[in-house]
């Protein structure tokens, strides 16, 4: 039997400069081939997918709009129902699994062999775009790896791409360690690449500058697990690594997209997934306009997710990427709804603050907005000495004008700001 990984970066080698009415002809054949495994073998999608197989048992697409939206809400209660009774062989094993459950609520689920396969395929082109190479070593953070969190070494293991048997990698669990062991670990183990999420490797960032220690230095970051906002982007390129790979995708979904290496669009993977992007009424949106992110993974036959809302906002782009490859594109993800800050007066944004206006106020080095009322907010700030004095008048105004809101404003200065349990930052958060 031919090598499936194989077959998948072959296929994606030429497939990301076809015209798109040849991706789109892909990517019917692989959703009704889920389809049909879902509406076989999965008892909740019997009543679900029943709009696409009222004539017989092969799907009308034409209906597609009609199959109700999937919440994490619901796949979480009924993760039973959604998953298969019986998987084709060539989805090879099934792995049982749970999300992170940073947005309070982890979802049990399973994932085919051939899905971690298709992930590992879409990873070797982002690293091929971006001229990584895989026999080289990286050190990641991760707590998803068997032994990362077997402290304070972690674990070593050849191969850390697919195909690629003479990379070394290095896994230390990130939720288990803070900064100062993560810099510590790093340091023991000299390594050409880092996979971490953004605000760990801004953790690290900072923790060198408290000892007054340069930080180690990376031929490529491998970014994703969080929004990378320009502030830290900008921190992360002059301190740790020019090249940054800022990955989208989900533990239950896997790869969605990867940033451009030449401009700021995300490819979509749409070989190995269709992405909707909706507005309220599950409508597509036009390009330009933001959404809710809809995804449906083509090689999990174990739990195949269909139409499920991954709970991120993002913007398609209004134009193909000028690279020249034919893959539609993400402008900007939102992030999740939690991120989304609503007011009183009915009024709602996602924030996207210049940081350093506000540090010009006061030099912090972190900081957490957090929306608990409507009208106020909480505000975390990490300082590198604690005796600093500002004007906090003048901080709380900056932030009312950039919010356009007149809001009760709270001011607390830390040490560490918490990651939720999921070992994730968030630099902006609403509780209501």
């Amino acid at each position: 039997m031919s090598d499936p990984f194989l077959q998948f970066t072959q296929m994606l080698a030429r497939s990301q400069w076809w015209e798109p009415a040849r991706i789109e002809a892909l990517q019917r054949k692989a959703l009704q081939r889920i389809l049909i495994h879902a509406w076989q073998q999965t008892p909740a999608y019997r009543e679900r997918l029943a709009p696409l197989f009222s004539v017989d048992d092969q799907p009308d697409l034409s209906r597609w709009s009609d199959v109700p939206v999937l919440t994490r809400q619901e796949a979480q209660a009924r993760a039973d129902e959604f998953y298969a009774r019986q998987v084709p062989d060539q989805a090879g094993e099934s792995f049982e699994q749970q999300t992170s459950g940073s947005t309070g609520m982890p979802l049990r689920h399973r994932t085919s062999a051939l899905q971690r396969v298709a992930n590992q395929a879409a990873a070797a082109r982002s690293l091929d775009w971006y001229k990584v190479d895989p026999d080289k070593s990286c050190a990641h953070f991760s707590a998803t790896v068997p032994g990362a969190s077997d402290l304070p070494d972690g674990t070593t293991q050849q191969e850390w791409q697919r195909g690629s048997p003479k990379g070394t990698g290095y896994w230390l669990d990130h939720k288990l360690t803070d900064s100062a062991q993560k810099l510590a670990w790093l340091r023991r183990n000299p390594t050409n690449y880092l996979g971490a999420s953004p605000n760990t490797a801004l953790g690290i960032v900072l923790e060198a500058q408290n000892t007054q220690s340069e930080p180690p230095h990376y031929e490529a970051l491998m970014l994703g697990g969080e929004m990378l906002t320009p502030h830290t982007e900008t921190i992360l390129r002059a301190c740790l690594s020019e090249i940054l790979i800022n990955n989208y995708g989900s533990e239950e979904c896997g790869r969605m997209a990867v940033c451009c290496p030449e401009y700021k669009n995300f490819h979509l993977h749409e070989e190995f997934c269709l992405i909707e992007v909706l507005d309220g009424e599950n409508s597509a949106v036009q390009p330009g306009q933001t959404g809710r992110v809809v995804v449906t993974p083509f090689y999990n036959f174990a739990m195949p997710l269909i139409r499920y809302a991954i709970g991120d906002y993002a913007t398609l782009s209004a134009e193909s990427c000028s690279c020249g490859r034919s893959s539609r594109t993400l402008s900007k993800i939102m992030g999740r709804e939690r991120h989304l800050f609503r007011f009183g007066n009915g009024t709602s944004f996602w924030p996207s603050l210049r940081i350093e206006e506000f540090q010009a106020i006061v030099p912090f080095q972190q900081w957490q907005i957090v929306q608990d009322r409507e009208d106020h907010l909480s505000i975390s700030l990490i300082l590198p000495d604690t005796d600093i004095s500002f004007d906090r008048n003048a901080f709380r105004m900056a932030i009312c004008d950039a919010f356009r809101q007149q809001v009760d404003v709270d001011i607390t200065l830390v040490c560490d700001i918490p990651r939720d349990s999921s070992g994730k930052f968030e630099e902006f958060k609403s509780t209501l």
